[in-house]
Formats: structure tokens, sequence, C-alpha cells
């Protein structure tokens, strides 16, 4: 009753759409896009900070990290984009926060949460 609220355990999917239409994940260094949670989601990134925002990003609260949801998403796609050729820019990228299902059966697709779609 006293305790903090339980955190969340879940991962981020960075989807991003690839002019011919092919879909990656902009986290998981242009992998194939895959609903699956990641072996461990905290190496999606580079140090500890990236994984403090991303962490806190997922919740809506009084401590307002919320706020970050788009420009993270905008700075993940100006980074890709700026280290891709042409063909393999990024026209439209979506941060979705994933969630397994309690009791969710192997290859049943998690609860996704959209945050934000930038362009």
């Amino acid at each position: 009753m006293f305790d903090e609220a339980p955190s969340k355990d879940g991962w981020y999917v960075a989807r991003g759409v690839l002019a011919d239409g092919a879909e990656i994940n902009v986290l998981q260094a242009g992998a194939v896009l895959t609903w699956d949670r990641p072996h461990h989601p905290a190496a999606m990134f580079p140090n500890h900070r990236w994984r403090k925002l991303f962490r806190e990003m997922c919740y809506f609260d009084a401590f307002g990290f919320q706020v970050f949801r788009e420009p993270a998403a905008r700075y993940l796609l100006r980074r890709w984009n700026a280290h891709q050729p042409a063909n393999q820019r990024v026209q439209e990228l979506e941060l979705i926060f994933c969630e397994a299902k309690p009791g969710a059966i192997a290859g049943e697709l998690p609860n996704r949460e959209r945050f934000v779609r930038v362009r």
C-alpha cells in the first residue's frame, strides 16, 4: 500500500520506414523490424544516460520525461539519416513502447503503445 507503483517492464522499438517501404528497427542498428523482446533490452542504448531517459519516457507522470519523446525520436531519425546512403534513409519513424502481455504464448504480439511519429 505504501510502496512505489510497480515499474513498467518492456522495451522500445524505433520503427523506421524506408523509401522502398521496408521496416527496420533504428534502435537495433537497422535490423529487420520484429516485435520480439530483445534478449537484453538495455543493451540497445549506448550508455546509462540513454537507458535512464528511455526508461523514464515510458511513464506519463509529474516528473515530465514524456516531453522528451518527440525530441528523442527526431534525434534518432536525424542520426540514422546522416550516416546512410539516400536509398537507406528513414522517411518516417515511430517510437513504440512494448510490454509483454501477462501469460502470453510464444509468438504473441506484445501490448504496444505508440508514443510519437516523426517524419
